[in-house]
């Protein structure tokens, strides 16, 4: 994650949303690996959800 942990990014992220829009929100940040280890683990039945936002590289 360039040099910074999750950690890290999530509390700048954290301070951006509440700074710029006044909110208190947590924010969770997870590699790309993460991500892939999840869609892998999830069953066959399970469909698209349209109010899932996931962010990534091409």
């Amino acid at each position: 994650m360039n040099g910074q942990s999750k950690t890290t990014i999530s509390h700048i992220l954290e301070e951006a949303i509440h700074t710029n829009f006044g909110l208190q929100i947590k924010v969770l940040v997870r590699s790309f690996d993460d991500v892939k280890k999840v869609i892998h683990s999830l069953p066959e039945s399970w469909t698209n959800d349209q109010h899932a936002v996931f962010m990534g590289r091409n």
